[in-house]
């Protein structure tokens, strides 16, 4: 009897000459690869991307290093990066909320409000510092998105004004000189 293992990918049983040893705990259809690699590929992107935001909190906190983040304010950003409502509790879309790099965003956008509430508010300790920071970051996702559009057009307007300027400066304008005859010597 042949060997049937089951796909780490779909979890149906086939056998294993039908198969690839790709994953790092079993075997994957041929016909699967494609969309294991693509997923690979994708939550390695996502990885970079929260590594980039643990790294603006850092910042922003002034901590010595992103390993300081307590490990229980993930489920919070999460939360906003998956458009969850009351904390996962009424419904869930999988990464369809703020991406990383907007909530990075709207972080910077708020730096200054965050850095107020730490002087003025007595925290109990980091973890209900960073709550109360995104907090102020989720109130403000919307100002911070406006911001950003209008930064983009500024810039947008910048440059098509800086090449209309190019093209005035390049264009050099060649008058034609006429030949008229209007001496009258010869009539005289």
């Amino acid at each position: 009897m042949l060997a049937q293992v089951k796909c780490q990918w779909c979890e149906a049983k086939d056998l294993k000459e039908k198969m690839t040893k790709e994953h790092p705990k079993g075997y994957i259809h041929l016909e699967c690869l494609p969309k294991y690699i693509k997923d690979k590929e994708f939550k390695r992107i996502e990885r970079d991307k929260k590594d980039k935001l643990a790294e603006k909190i850092a910042e922003i906190y002034e901590l010595e290093s992103i390993q300081m983040i307590p490990h229980q304010i993930w489920p919070y950003i999460e939360d906003i990066r998956n458009d969850s409502k009351l904390f996962g509790k009424l419904g869930k879309s999988y990464k369809n909320g703020i991406p990383y790099e907007g909530i990075e965003y709207t972080l910077e956008f708020c730096k200054d409000k965050i850095r107020l509430a730490r002087k003025t508010v007595r925290f109990k300790n980091l973890q209900a510092e960073l709550k109360y920071g995104l907090a102020i970051v989720r109130n403000n996702l919307a100002d911070a998105k406006n911001h950003a559009i209008n930064e983009k057009r500024r810039k947008e307007l910048a440059e098509i004004q800086k090449n209309k300027s190019q093209e005035k400066i390049e264009t050099k304008v060649e008058f034609k000189k006429k030949e008229v005859n209007n001496d009258i010597s010869s009539f005289i």
